[in-house]
C-alpha cells in the first residue's frame, strides 16, 4: 500500500512537472515513437486520433480522443521495447524469448497515466501519456527468485580497515563512459566479478525503486533520498557488456565495498546511482 501511494504521488508530480516545463532530466532516450527519462524512470509517448466527420459532430471529439488513446498505445509499446533490460537484452528481444510475457506487457502499458490533453483546430485531438518503469513494468522482468551470491572473497586487511564505515549508499561516477541506462545495470571489477547486480540486492526494493538510479550531475546525485545521507563515490574505469550498460570499478574499490557490512546491507535495497553524460 505504501509503494503504491509513493506511485500515485510521483506520478502526479511528473504530470505537474511535464504540464508546466519544469521537468529537468536530461537523462532521455528518444525514440521514433516516444522516449524514456531515466531520472523521472517514465516511458512517454503522444497519441493523435483524427475525428471521423461521417458520425454525427457530437460524438467527433470523443472518438477522437479514443483514436489518439489508442495510437499513444502503440506507440508506448513500441518505444518499450527498445528499453535494454541488461548488458544483452532488450525489451523487444526478451519478448521473443518469453512469449508469455507479451500480454503482461501490454496490460501494464494499457493502465497509462495521461498527461496532457489537447485539441486542435482541425478537431484532431493528442494525448500525451506515460508508465513508470518501476512498479509493475520492472515486475515482469526481474526474476522471481533472485539467488543471493556470497561477497568477493577480500583481503583481512581491507576487510578490517573498511568495516566501520558507514556509508548509506553508492555513487559510481561514470561520466565520460558512455554508458547507456539498462532496467538492471551491473556493476563489476577489473576481472569481470560481479561487484553489484542480480545477486546483490533484494527484488522488493528494485521492483518498487528500479536496481539503479541515474543522474547528469555528482552533486545531484549526492543530495539524492536514495543514497543520503554518507553515499561513498568510486570512479567508473570503463564500460562492460555489448549494450554498454555496465561499469567497471577499480579491484580496490569492489574490495572496499565487499569488506563493508554496511556497503552490502545499502546494495541489498538498491541505494546505488550511477552517473553518466
Amino acid at each position: 500500500m505504501e509503494i503504491e501511494m509513493h506511485r500515485t504521488l510521483f506520478i502526479s508530480l511528473f504530470i505537474l512537472n511535464f504540464i508546466s516545463g519544469a521537468c529537468f532530466s536530461q537523462i532521455v532516450e528518444n525514440f521514433s515513437n516516444g522516449k524514456i527519462d531515466w531520472q523521472q524512470r517514465m516511458i512517454t509517448a503522444t497519441g493523435i486520433g483524427v475525428p471521423n466527420k461521417s458520425l454525427d459532430p457530437s460524438v467527433w471529439e470523443a472518438g477522437a480522443r479514443k483514436a489518439a488513446e489508442l495510437d499513444a498505445m502503440a506507440k508506448l509499446l513500441a518505444t518499450t521495447k527498445g528499453i535494454s533490460i541488461n548488458e544483452s537484452h532488450t525489451v523487444e528481444n526478451f519478448m521473443r524469448t518469453n512469449q508469455e510475457v507479451t500480454g503482461q506487457i501490454q496490460g501494464v502499458l494499457r493502465n497509462f497515466q495521461i498527461i496532457a490533453t489537447r485539441k486542435n483546430p482541425d478537431g484532431s485531438v493528442e494525448v500525451d501519456v506515460g508508465v513508470l518503469i518501476d512498479g509493475n513494468l520492472s515486475n515482469t522482468f526481474i526474476p522471481l527468485q533472485l539467488e543471493q551470491k556470497p561477497p568477493l572473497n577480500v583481503p583481512e586487511p581491507e576487510k578490517a580497515k573498511e568495516s566501520e564505515k558507514l556509508y548509506t549508499g553508492l555513487i559510481v561516477d561514470a561520466r565520460g563512459l558512455k554508458i547507456r541506462p539498462a532496467m538492471e545495470p551491473k556493476i563489476v571489477n577489473e576481472n569481470g566479478d560481479e561487484v553489484y547486480g542480480e545477486g546483490y540486492f533484494l527484488r522488493d526494493y528494485a521492483v518498487a525503486q528500479g536496481v539503479a538510479g541515474y543522474s547528469k550531475q555528482l552533486e545531484k546525485a549526492l543530495e539524492s533520498e536514495r543514497v543520503r545521507d554518507k553515499p561513498v563515490v568510486v570512479k567508473g574505469i570503463k564500460s562492460a557488456g555489448p549494450r554498454r550498460t555496465d561499469v567497471v570499478i577499480s579491484n580496490a574499490d569492489a574490495n572496499m565495498l565487499h569488506s563493508s557490512e554496511p556497503c552490502l546491507k545499502f546494495m541489498l535495497e538498491c541505494k546505488v546511482i550511477i552517473v553518466i553524460d
